[in-house]
């Protein structure tokens, strides 16, 4: 007994090329999104990295600015005791040195605090740490 091997009924031709057309355009159509989407992305992640960046310069100038207006007093104070040394009234100048003393300490004993608070990422530029 022979077999024979039936081949399916052939589709249309005109059939086939319109299943044909409407994937292609459908996969030509994700494609499109999935590019605009892409190009979505990579767009707000640029402007992420730009905002990181602007916060980041912003923060190491208030921090900056910070440093300079605790140390303006230590200066002052410096100023003084010299002024208060020319004149060379002993109390005068000791009185000043021990006005710089403190100040600097203040503002040691503050920037310290402020830097155990702080994650190592956001510590200033001119530290230690970083």
């Amino acid at each position: 007994m022979k077999t024979e091997i039936q081949e399916p009924p052939s589709a249309e031709p005109e059939v086939v090329a319109e299943t044909a057309a409407s994937e292609s355009e459908a996969l030509l159509k994700d494609l499109a999104e999935q590019k605009d989407l892409h190009l979505r992305l990579a767009a707000d992640f640029d402007n992420f990295k730009k905002r990181s960046r602007q916060e980041s310069e912003a923060r190491a100038v208030a921090q900056k600015e910070s440093f300079i207006v605790e140390l303006l007093p230590v200066i002052d104070n410096l100023e003084r005791a010299l002024a208060a040394g020319a004149s060379r009234d002993s109390a005068q100048f000791h009185q000043g040195v021990e006005m710089t003393l403190n100040a600097g300490r203040a503002s040691s004993h503050s920037r310290r605090n402020s830097r155990s608070r702080c994650p190592p990422h956001q510590l200033p530029s001119h530290s230690k740490d970083s």
